[in-house]
């Protein structure tokens, strides 16, 4: 594996780069070139987000500024179910539909500048993802997770986590373990920016499942992060996680360029299972209103 290099997509950032590079020289060059577009694309989403959270939202209308911030020529170009998709399921994202919000499809049309008909075909998307239930005399609301369903997600995660990290120590290019280093080394400098700093965490684990190079565990694992987004604000705000994140994910790229996947395997569950730690500690604060 380390003769080849090989250049992936990232899917949220949707960055387009031939599978295979071949030449040292060349396709570092090449490689460097997709970094840059990624850092690119990376700083572009993070002006989009922080936009976006200016704004709160009130009852289930979604602020006009989440829809001015949104891709603009790339989302006008979009079918209109998938653009009301992108938009609600963004919006969970960023905590501006918080769990137990009601979505009325409406509002949410006229807030949205389309007809009911693609807001209804996204609301029925986002709940045969979970982001959203249809309940008993209320409709359509942001789904809330309780004690259990927090668990689930963390088990799951370390599961699938650790096999990614495993197979990436395997499988990985070069080039792949080096983008990771870079990814990490950010963290740094978004020391104090939580918005930043989730989205760059989002990024590396994106970036890592792809290193697995096994189309069914990633297809699993982007249906896992989905569910994600609806357990609110980022443990990487709490006082200390940010350097603890840092550090696990510097240990872990470490064991990666030591083509060692135990190790990896090993580092990715304490990873996850600190990470879980965290969030559990903000699930009973957020519910004790404290």
């Amino acid at each position: 594996m380390r003769g080849r290099i090989s250049l992936f997509l990232v899917p949220s950032l949707s960055i387009p780069a031939p599978a295979v590079l071949a030449g040292t020289r060349d396709g570092n060059r090449m490689a460097l070139g997709c970094l840059a577009s990624l850092t690119s694309r990376l700083n572009s989403e993070l002006r989009r987000l922080r936009r976006s959270y200016r704004s709160p939202l009130h009852d289930s209308m979604l602020p006009t500024d989440l829809v001015a911030s949104s891709d603009g020529d790339q989302n006008a170009s979009l079918p209109r179910s998938e653009r009301a998709y992108q938009q609600l399921r963004s919006a969970i994202q960023a905590g501006q539909l918080p769990p137990g919000t009601r979505l009325r499809e409406v509002e949410l049309a006229e807030s949205l500048g389309l007809s009911r008909t693609p807001v209804r075909e996204a609301l029925s998307r986002l709940e045969s993802e979970g982001l959203v239930v249809n309940e008993p005399n209320r409709g359509m609301i942001v789904t809330r997770l309780d004690a259990s369903m927090v668990s689930e997600l963390y088990v799951m995660r370390e599961v699938l986590e650790s096999t990614a990290a495993a197979l990436a120590a395997r499988h990985a290019t070069d080039v792949e373990i080096s983008l990771l280093r870079d990814i990490v080394e950010r963290d740094l400098s978004f020391a104090e920016d939580p918005d930043k700093l989730a989205m760059n965490n989002r990024l590396f684990h994106e970036t890592l499942h792809r290193c697995a190079h096994n189309r069914y565990l990633l297809k699993t694992l982007r249906s896992l992060h989905e569910s994600m987004a609806l357990l609110g604000r980022s443990t990487l705000a709490v006082p200390g996680r940010a350097r603890g994140s840092y550090e696990e994910h510097m240990a872990l790229v470490q064991a990666l360029e030591a083509r060692d996947p135990e190790q990896a395997e090993q580092i990715a569950r304490r990873h996850i299972q600190q990470a879980y730690k965290v969030r559990l500690s903000l699930w009973i604060e957020e519910q004790s209103g404290t």
